[in-house]
């Protein structure tokens, strides 16, 4: 088919209120955003106790502690105190079960993946999960006080949520580096 007859048909089209995909030109393609830390997004909402770029003290008071998964400390991330009580999974452990969450708009920022060095402050630990539009995408096994790196793939998210349970007693669970 030659420059004239295209035109032509792509004209005949137009006038019968046909589009024509095809010599459609691509869609400019996105970039994916520099790496940011997780704690400097707004957040859509956070359970009590969750700090940016701090851990809770204990007892609460204005103290800042820095973040800290066993030996290593991280000057950002997000530190938080596993202090809601949660009956959605009492029934399977059969004692107490205490959570903390963050949750992160991120839709139409084209992240792609997430990644935390993540970590609890006592020995029983904590489980970590994240979370993407309610589906899980990673989790630990309960971990203690030794960084364990956890990533996600976060593409064409819209709704990231980082949440650590933990089983019978509060701890510290800090995600430590915590990009996207």
């Amino acid at each position: 088919m030659n420059a004239i007859t295209k035109t032509m048909s792509v004209a005949v089209l137009v006038a019968l209120g046909l589009t024509l995909t095809a010599w459609a030109a691509e869609p400019p393609k996105t970039e994916a955003p520099e790496e940011v830390y997780v704690a400097d997004l707004p957040w859509t909402s956070s359970t009590p106790g969750v700090r940016k770029h701090m851990m809770p003290s204990w007892p609460p008071g204005p103290k800042d502690i820095p973040i800290t998964i066993g030996k290593v400390t991280y000057a950002k991330g997000i530190g938080t105190m596993t202090d809601q009580p949660t009956q959605s999974l009492v029934y399977l452990v059969k004692r107490e079960v205490f959570e903390s969450s963050v949750v992160i708009d991120i839709s139409g920022k084209g992240y792609r993946s997430f990644s935390a060095d993540v970590g609890a402050g006592g020995v029983q630990g904590c489980t970590f999960l994240v979370l993407v539009d309610g589906i899980v995408k990673a989790r630990t096994r309960p971990i203690g006080n030794v960084p364990v790196k956890l990533s996600a793939d976060v593409t064409n998210g819209r709704t990231l949520t980082l949440t650590a349970i933990s089983y019978g007693k509060r701890e510290w669970a800090n995600w430590g580096d915590a990009k996207l």
